[in-house]
């Protein structure tokens, strides 16, 4: 009788979160992780720890990326995914509305991007 082998299982968000940040520390980036979910109050009513006011009131508490990278007077933000991961529509948004300051917004889909994400924020630095 054959046993299936059991399939590979992709590493959670998290697990490719704190890699790329210790890449990104081990490059010499000063890195921040934004927490960005949603906080239970004491009465019970959920709340989020920012508000972008350059978007429409439904987008302002959603959307921002999960880590922030700055060097040399300089900010990346980085949206981190799984393999599988999409976008959400506020994540989207939000892209669109920093790079309309200038700020690029990056997207790893799991530990196989980190690297070449990161060599691409190093160029973009270079360049400045």
């Amino acid at each position: 009788m054959k046993t299936a082998k059991p399939k590979p299982v992709a590493p959670p968000e998290k697990a490719v979160q704190a890699a790329l940040m210790r890449r990104l520390w081990e490059c010499g980036f000063l890195v921040v992780r934004i927490n960005s979910g949603a906080h239970k109050g004491r009465a019970g009513n959920y709340f989020r720890a920012y508000t972008i006011a350059n978007l429409p009131a439904a987008d302002q508490s959603a959307g921002f990326p999960d880590v922030m990278a700055l060097l040399d007077g300089h900010v990346w933000l980085i949206e981190v995914k799984t393999e599988s991961g999409a976008l959400s529509d506020s994540q989207k948004k939000f892209a669109q509305c920093a790079a309309m300051y200038g700020v690029s917004v990056h997207v790893v889909h799991g530990h196989n991007e980190i690297d070449a994400v990161i060599d691409t924020i190093l160029d973009e630095a270079r360049a400045l």
